[in-house]
């Protein structure tokens, strides 16, 4: 029932503006994303994903209907494995930038 947070540091140490730039965090075995909990220092969108390949703001499952139908719901946060930030500004030299979310230990 811990909640852990985790920061994600960049440090552009180079001598050119890195474009389009995002990172990604893990969330680890054993443990479950908390909502809300992504704070992206600056202009940043947080997408999530729940096989570590593809990312969406609001990631989608197929649920069952009692009739038998499939349709298509937002994933509940158990499900999410990955995190993106991507940032709208380049990360300028010797700029740094944070990112942090917040897990629960099952």
């Amino acid at each position: 029932g811990e909640v852990l947070r985790w920061t994600i540091s960049s440090e552009n140490k180079g001598d050119g503006e890195a474009k389009q730039y995002k990172v990604v965090g893990k969330i680890p075995a054993g443990t479950e994303f908390v909502a809300d909990s992504a704070k992206p220092e600056g202009a940043a969108k947080v997408t999530y994903s729940l096989d570590g390949k593809n990312f969406s703001v609001r990631p989608m499952i197929e649920e069952k209907q009692a009739d038998g139908s499939v349709k298509s719901v937002p994933a509940p946060v158990s499900l999410y494995k990955q995190l993106r930030f991507e940032w709208e500004n380049s990360l300028n030299p010797k700029e740094k930038l944070d990112a942090s979310y917040e897990v629960k230990v099952k």
